[in-house]
């Protein structure tokens, strides 16, 4: 058997894992020098499993082990319009008269009467 071959089926693979038992991610002695002290040891076979099956097995127990992640938890939706009003009067007032645009006979007041009320 030739060195390659030897030195390739004596690495040792390792994995971080995250509270849930999915890898966060892999190392080997082979590969990496500084190993992180929250790396575990896991076989070649293992190693394999999680390459496999990636986002779908877990380390519970010392075993790879199906599993599904906890999805996230929702984003709420920006409301963007809402926060550029909040922080500046001049566009709000413009949305507004914007938004008026269809119910307004008279335009020109309503832009006047806009106007005037922001004036200090």
């Amino acid at each position: 058997m030739d060195r390659n071959r030897i030195a390739k089926l004596m690495t040792q693979f390792y994995g971080v894992f995250d509270a849930d038992g999915f890898p966060q991610g892999f190392y080997s002695d082979a590969a990496h020098s500084d190993i992180p002290d929250a790396a575990v040891p896991i076989t070649r076979a293992q190693w394999q499993a999680f390459l496999g099956n990636q986002g779908s097995r877990a380390l519970r127990n010392g075993q790879v082990v199906p599993a599904t992640p906890t999805p996230p938890a929702p984003v709420p939706p920006v409301d963007v319009l809402a926060q550029r009003m909040a922080s500046d009067p001049v566009f709000a007032a413009l949305v507004e008269v914007v938004s008026d645009l269809t119910t307004t006979p008279n335009i020109e007041a309503l832009i006047i009467a806009k106007i005037e009320g922001m004036r200090p």
